[in-house]
């Protein structure tokens, strides 16, 4: 097995005797196979602010200490990058290796863009860090050059073999065409370079969009919890299901939202993910938990935690109502749009106002599975009808 570099800090490393007004440049040394490369840093000090390996009595010590070191991580990146594509890695590999040339290195590039973004929500932000996650554990897609449709195909079948629903590969196709679009305009690659000119990621299906049925949302609603975070994450779970909101606007509603038209109290919202107003009649369970919790966190209409704490004690919340589904905050979206509004014949049209849908496309998916669930019921009622025939002629 082929031995890595070893890298380490070096303080004027000629040993050139120094005066009180004389500096020395901080460079990298790279050792490999008992040669040695020098990397400079263009860091110069005076001999009182360099010790045991770092810098001292500097007013920006700290900074340059943390700077100097993610200079050390670039450079075994780089190595570990070209170890990764099955090259040989040498000392003359570093004369290629160009520190500021960040542009090359996807990754890098998704994570600074998303880093700062201001025009995505935090938990859009979660998502796009994901992609970048996903890519380094499949560590064949790092710098621009990588991107072909060879290896998106096999990104693609990485991710379905780490168990990820079609619909949430998708997601990570569709955030990987918007930062190779951004990459794109910014000049780090051509129009002609873009893989997904060839590959189409296919979008999940229906059945990946997993809710609950009637009994389920019964049993939920029916299971005593004893008062504390359990019954409040049920009752915050149950509140999006006879809503449809998606955990982030829920999160933020405030007193003011719920607005009296009619005789009716109605929540009135605008989508942080889509920037679409969705207005949407209270039904009697919202309003009791509207009750229960008001003014229990100031300048909110609802005591939400954090979107991952949620999530973990809803799989809880499951196992104690005896659901087998893992409960999601987001489930609880898709149960509102079928099991409580479509499969009691609220039409698509009225469903995409309330659901704040961008366009009536996205919320035929909804129509899809309840046409799947009724093609079901409806197969078993045939078979149960043939089963009583036969019966009857076996009499």
């Amino acid at each position: 097995m082929e031995k890595s570099a070893k890298y380490r800090l070096l303080f004027n490393r000629r040993g050139v005797e120094l005066g009180p007004k004389d500096k020395a440049q901080v460079m990298i040394e790279v050792y490999l196979n008992r040669l040695r490369k020098f990397i400079p840093t263009g860091l110069y000090l005076y001999r009182d602010q360099w010790k045991d390996g770092a810098v001292v009595k500097h007013e920006k010590a700290m900074d340059i200490n943390l700077d100097l070191n993610k200079k050390v991580l670039k450079l075994m990146d780089f190595e570990y990058a070209i170890r990764n594509k099955g090259e040989v890695f040498t000392l003359s590999s570093l004369d290629s290796y160009d520190e500021n040339d960040d542009h090359k290195d996807f990754i890098q590039y998704i994570k600074k863009t998303v880093g700062g973004r201001k025009d995505i929500s935090k938990d859009t932000r979660i998502h796009h860090e994901a992609l970048a996650k996903r890519l380094e554990d499949y560590n064949k897609i790092r710098y621009f050059q990588d991107l072909t449709y060879e290896k998106i195909s096999a990104f693609d079948n990485f991710l379905i073999q780490q168990g990820k629903l079609r619909a949430t590969i998708h997601n990570h196709h569709k955030f990987m065409k918007i930062y190779i679009n951004m990459a794109i305009k910014s000049g780090y690659m051509k129009m002609d370079q873009n893989p997904y000119l060839k590959f189409v990621s296919k979008r999940g299906t229906s059945l990946d969009r997993k809710y609950l049925t009637q009994e389920e949302l019964a049993k939920i609603e029916n299971e005593p919890f004893e008062s504390g975070r359990m019954a409040i994450m049920r009752d915050l779970f149950l509140f999006s299901c006879y809503t449809g909101l998606a955990y982030s606007d829920a999160a933020k509603l405030k007193p003011d939202c719920v607005l009296m038209e009619k005789g009716e109290k109605w929540l009135q919202i605008s989508r942080e993910k889509t920037d679409k107003t969705a207005k949407i009649m209270l039904l009697p369970q919202a309003l009791e938990i509207i009750e229960r919790y008001r003014g229990i966190k100031k300048d909110r209409l609802l005591p939400y935690y954090s979107n991952q704490k949620m999530n973990e004690y809803l799989k809880f919340v499951g196992s104690k109502c005896g659901i087998k589904k893992d409960l999601t905050t987001h489930m609880a979206r898709h149960t509102f749009a079928t099991t409580v509004t479509l499969m009691n014949g609220v039409s698509l049209e009225a469903l995409k106002k309330m659901l704040g849908h961008s366009s009536i496309r996205i919320t035929e998916i909804y129509g899809k599975i309840v046409d799947e669930r009724i093609q079901n019921e409806m197969t078993k009622l045939r078979d149960k009808h043939e089963m009583t025939k036969l019966k009857n002629k076996a009499k």
